[in-house]
């Protein structure tokens, strides 16, 4: 009976001998293929293996991931994101066109000119003794002229106005009436302000002829005649400042003297020289161009 167990033992240890055997070359057989192929290795060791769904690297969807943040306490610059391009309120920023420069209107070479003078002074042309006792008096230089002409301007440092006007002086009562009238022409060279196209300062000399000197006296008991002067010349000063108000057009305003001398046939009613008439003035005037 011993003999008969003992020889069960051996039979039953033969066959697990061999799966044992056979076990461990197929472990061995599996293994060995796995190391030697660079596709079926795993991460060397020391590194994390990529976690699941992640694309291999070098993949156009790793690519386009974004790169990952720096661990906490890293210097690093993180990346940030563009600014927003919506403006507050949830509109787009409007970009506002540039300020147009001012428009620069060029001087014109030539303007119409025009002026209304208020002058006095000179020698009683005309004296009449009025119901009142009083003397009134026409002045050889008085009293408002009226021109118009041209203001040529050859450069920025000169200026010529050329105008011919009507200058009177009168008296008017209810039986009649006395005037001195005459027709100026006159021609200024002025000197201009530096820097402006048109207006500012200028100030000139110039010339000037009075054509067809007439007196006239109509009043019953003190005149009743005619008598024509002779022509006369004499010189002019002025001063002015003119500004410009729209493109072109703009208003003066100055001063300015005239010495003049009228001669001619006497007249009853004139001062103690008939044979002259001192027509020297000085006024004021106001006038524009365009």
């Amino acid at each position: 009976m011993v003999s008969t167990r003992q020889s069960g033992a051996r039979r039953s240890s033969a066959p697990g001998a061999a799966f044992a055997a056979f076990a461990v070359f197929a472990n061995r057989a599996i293994a060995t293929p796995a190391a030697a192929s660079p596709d079926l290795a795993g991460p060397p060791p020391g590194t994390a293996s990529p976690s699941a769904g992640s694309p291999p690297a070098g993949s156009p969807a790793a690519s386009s991931q974004a790169p990952p943040l720096s661990p906490p306490g890293s210097t690093a610059p993180r990346a940030t994101a563009p600014p927003d391009p919506v403006g507050p309120g949830g509109t787009a920023p409007t970009a506002w066109p540039a300020e147009p420069e001012p428009v620069r209107w060029h001087a014109r070479s030539a303007s119409f000119l025009y002026r209304l003078s208020f002058e006095f002074g000179g020698d009683d042309a005309v004296r009449i003794k009025n119901s009142a006792g009083t003397t009134d008096a026409i002045k050889a230089g008085g009293l408002l002229e009226v021109a118009a002409g041209v203001l040529v301007r050859p450069s920025d440092a000169w200026a010529i106005e050329v105008t011919t006007g009507y200058k009177v002086d009168w008296l008017t009562y209810t039986t009649g009436s006395a005037q001195f009238a005459r027709v100026p022409v006159e021609a200024i060279m002025s000197f201009r302000q530096a820097g402006l196209d048109e207006g500012g300062f200028r100030a000139g000399l110039g010339g000037t002829v009075h054509l067809n000197p007439i007196i006239r006296c109509t009043v019953p008991g003190a005149c009743d005649s005619e008598v024509r002067l002779d022509n006369a010349f004499g010189a002019i000063a002025e001063i002015v400042y003119g500004f410009r108000v729209y493109r072109h057009v703009g208003f003066d305003v100055g001063l300015r003297a005239t010495l003049i001398t009228y001669s001619g046939p006497p007249l009853t009613n004139l001062k103690d020289s008939p044979d002259h008439l001192d027509g020297s003035c000085a006024g004021l005037f106001v006038g524009g161009w365009l």
